[in-house]
This record gives C-alpha cells, structure tokens and sequence, in this order.
C-alpha cells in the first residue's frame, strides 16, 4: 500500500487469550483533501475489535457528527459486509478473538453485532480517561503500551469469566463439518439452548451462524482478488457448500453483492495491504481509477 506503514503484532502474554492480533497503521504521505478518501471493508466474522485512531484535521467518520481529533471505537463481531471510512492518519487496531469480546470489555457482545460504536458508550469515564492517556504517548508504540495496559487492568478487574465460548468457537473454525455441528453440541456438555445463550452473550450470534461465517471466511481466503476469472464451482464444493449456487447465495447475504461483482470492483479500486489477511478487511479507494490517473498527473 503507498505511503503507509503497517505492522502486525502478537499481543502481551496476558491478554493473549482474548486477543488475536495487533495492527500499527501509519500514514506518511500528505492528507487527502475529500472524505472519505479510503473506504475500509470489513469482512463478516466473528471476531470484535478495539480502534484507536488519529484523524486527519477536519475530517471525521464520528456518526453523531462533529469532529474528533482523536478516537477509541469498537466494532463489533459483524454478520455481513461493513463499510468503515478510512480517513485517518494514525490506527492501532486490537483484533479480538471470536468469543472474547465480552471478556475483554465486560459486557454482552449482543450490544455490539454490527455495530462501530465509541468506547464511552461502554465504559463511560474510565473510556475517556484511557483515550487522554493514549493521547500522550509520543509515538504510535507508547500509545499501544497504554491501551493494552488499560485493556488489561479491564480484564483483571473483572469476574473470573466462562471461556467455554473462545474454546468452542476454536473448535468450530478449525475441527468440525459446517454443515452439521450435531457432533460438536454432543461433545459440550450442555444443551443446545445452553450453547446458544452463551455463543449469544459471548459472539452476538449462535454456533450455526459462526459455522456458516468461518466456512465463508475459509473460502474467501482462497479467492485470488487479482484475477478476473474465478472456479467458483471448484471452490464451492471445497469448501463444503452444497454446489455453485448454493456458494452464490450465502456469499450475496453475507457481502451484498455477487462474487463476480465483489471481484471486479476489487479489481478496480481495491488497494493491497501487506500483512492484513484478506478474510478481515479489505482497503478500497472511493476515487475511480480515472481519478487516480488524474491526481497523480496534476
């Protein structure tokens, strides 16, 4: 990707049960004079995550409107394709584990599915607090510092929690057909109400909807962006799907548009972000490429 820098990290040792990944995310070229300039799509999955973020002066993706220099989000685990404008100059982005989400903040991922909303509206005060203290970090490594070391003293401050949910969903990723969990519920412990209530209080969803989601997201790693002509029948029965059809309809659902469509529209305005799996999100510019021949000629 032009004039960035993006680098992943492993979290701390103790918060490593909740979460996945660490993205650093720096802009060095100069800030874009329309909002908003890059649009950032977020591929359905189970997994939640924590934003900082530094806006360009004057542009802003804050939804109740006015201008924040500085923000700290969360956006939720996500059952279809969400748009993020990506306007800012600065990103720290704490990628939650499937599951661990409402371990993290202490509260119901139920209040967050498909949803991007600030920090406060969670934890009040102590929210704002930890954004002034990130702030005053000196560079984008000390204000990680500071937001992990605020996510863990959440963690530590909390109930001893039931991660049945993180082990399960693990499980169903990685171990078991997606098109028939019946052997997944048996090996529980509990009954399939039981598994529900807690993949709900836990992921926002239930055990089939994540099963549907982590089969589509094993698929989608396996699609070449770049190329303009797809197997997909192949791919479909790889992947389990009953044929192309089948593959067709959960993908329209679950992105709001065909594969052949999806692809294309990469093709014309999506931008490479090394390091970032493809199955989490994915950077499109909302210049045409005509627009780009033209800013960079002039």
């Amino acid at each position: 990707m032009e004039n960035a820098k993006i680098h992943l990290k492993p979290p701390p040792p103790l918060l490593a049960p909740y979460v996945q990944y660490v993205t650093l995310y720096t802009s060095t070229g100069d800030a874009p004079t329309d909002w908003p300039f890059h649009l950032y799509k977020q591929i359905p999955n189970g997994s939640a995550r924590i934003l900082f973020r530094v806006n360009y002066p004057g542009l802003s993706a804050n939804p109740s409107g006015g201008w924040r220099r500085f923000e700290l989000v969360v956006m939720g685990p996500m059952k279809t394709l969400q748009d993020v404008p990506g306007q800012g100059s600065e990103f720290i982005v704490v990628t939650v584990k499937a599951g661990g989400i409402r371990d993290l903040l202490g509260v119901p991922a139920s209040e967050l599915t498909d949803q991007i909303l600030s920090l406060d509206h969670f934890w009040g005060r102590p929210a704002g607090d930890l954004l002034e203290r990130i702030v005053l970090g000196r560079n984008l490594e000390e204000r990680l510092r500071v937001l992990e070391e605020g996510l863990l003293q959440r963690v530590l401050g909390l109930p001893r929690q039931d991660r049945f949910v993180l082990l399960a969903a693990e499980m169903i990723e990685n171990r078991w057909d997606w098109n028939n969990l019946n052997p997944f519920f048996n090996r529980t412990g509990y009954s399939r109400r039981q598994v529900e209530r807690k993949f709900n209080e836990s992921m926002g969803f239930g055990p089939k909807e994540f099963a549907r989601i982590s089969r589509f997201k094993r698929l989608f790693s396996a699609i070449d962006l770049g190329r303009e002509k797809q197997d997909w029948t192949r791919l479909a029965v790889d992947f389990g799907y009953f044929d192309k059809s089948h593959f067709f309809q959960d993908f329209q659902k679950l992105i709001g548009q065909s594969p052949n469509a999806f692809v294309e529209d990469y093709r014309k305005r999506g931008i490479p972000m090394p390091g970032t799996p493809q199955t989490e999100v994915l950077l499109f510019s909302n210049r045409s490429p005509e627009d780009w021949f033209r800013a960079k000629v002039s």
